[in-house]
C-alpha cells in the first residue's frame, strides 16, 4: 500500500492492495495516513473486507476493481503484464471521495470509468474471480489457457453461471449482461498470466478462496440455488492448500 503524496507530504489519496488476511493491519495503516477527507480505494479481492472497512473509513472509503493482470517475480518485485482500468464503486455516501479518487488515477494516467453502483462493482469482480482463479490455480494453467482450452472454459462458464444466479437473488445484478464474453476477453489480454491464486499455491502461500468464493457459496445457500461447480471448487482448494501446508 503507497500512498500518492502532495508536495506538503500530505497523501493525497490511499490504496489498500493487500491480501483479504491483512486487512486490519492495512486499516491501521490507512487511518494513520488518511487525512479526513482522503479517499482510501480498497482495490482487494472478494468481500470480507468491506465492512471492516466502512467501519474504519466512513465516507472516505472506496471500492473498487483493478482489471490489471500482474506476476509476482519476487518477494518486493511483480511484473505488469495487461490491463490499465480500474473500476470505482460509489454510494451517496461517498460520492465525493469516489470522484477524488478518480481524479486522481486519471491523472494518473489510468483508464478509470465513471463511478458505478458498489455493491453490483464488488459482486461482478467476486463473480470473476471465483470462476477463473481457483480453475486456473487446481488446473495450473494461465489466463489464456483457461479461454482456450474447452474443457477449463466449460467449467469457467458454469461457475459463472453459479455465481450469477447466486448474486442475482441476493440482490445485486451484475455490471454487464454478458459476463462470460468479459472474462474470455480479459483472459485472452493476458494469455501468460497465471492468476493471484495459482501464484499464491506455487508460492506455498494460503490463499483468497475463502474470501472470494465464500460469500457466492453462502448466497447460494441463502436462496437455495444450486452451486455444485463453486462448491466443489472451493473444497478442491481447501484441500490443496491443506497438502501444501499452505
Amino acid at each position: 500500500m503507497r500512498p500518492t503524496l502532495t508536495p506538503s507530504g500530505r497523501p493525497a489519496a490511499v490504496f489498500i492492495c493487500v491480501k483479504s488476511d491483512d486487512t486490519a493491519s492495512a486499516l491501521k495503516t490507512a487511518r494513520r495516513l488518511a487525512g479526513p477527507r482522503t479517499p482510501v480505494v480498497s482495490l482487494q479481492n472478494g468481500l470480507a473486507h468491506v465492512g471492516p472497512t466502512r467501519r474504519a473509513l466512513g465516507p472516505r472509503a472506496v471500492f473498487g476493481a483493478c482489471l490489471a493482470a500482474v506476476r509476482r517475480e519476487g518477494p518486493a518485485e511483480v511484473r505488469h503484464h495487461a490491463g490499465e482500468t480500474i473500476w470505482l464503486g460509489a454510494r451517496p455516501q461517498n460520492r465525493a471521495a469516489a470522484a477524488e479518487a478518480r481524479r486522481r488515477l486519471l491523472a494518473a494516467g489510468l483508464d478509470v470509468p465513471a463511478a458505478t453502483r458498489e455493491d453490483r462493482l464488488l459482486w461482478t469482480k467476486v463473480v470473476f474471480n471465483a470462476a477463473v482463479n481457483p480453475v486456473g490455480a487446481l488446473a495450473g494453467k494461465t489466463n489464456g489457457a483457461l479461454a482456450r482450452t474447452p474443457a477449463l472454459w466449460a467449467i469457467v462458464r458454469a461457475a459463472l453461471k453459479e455465481g450469477e444466479a447466486a448474486a442475482r437473488a441476493d440482490g445485486h445484478p451484475m455490471l454487464l449482461r454478458d459476463l462470460p464474453a468479459l472474462v474470455r476477453r480479459a483472459c485472452l489480454s493476458a494469455p501468460r498470466q497465471e492468476n493471484s491464486m495459482l501464484q499464491d499455491l506455487r508460492a506455498g502461500k494460503a490463499t483468497e478462496a475463502r474470501a472470494i468464493l465464500g460469500p457466492i457459496c453462502a448466497a447460494a445457500r441463502r436462496h437455495g440455488k444450486p452451486a455444485p461447480v463453486l462448491d466443489s471448487l472451493a473444497r478442491f482448494v481447501g484441500a490443496l492448500e491443506r497438502e501444501l501446508g499452505a
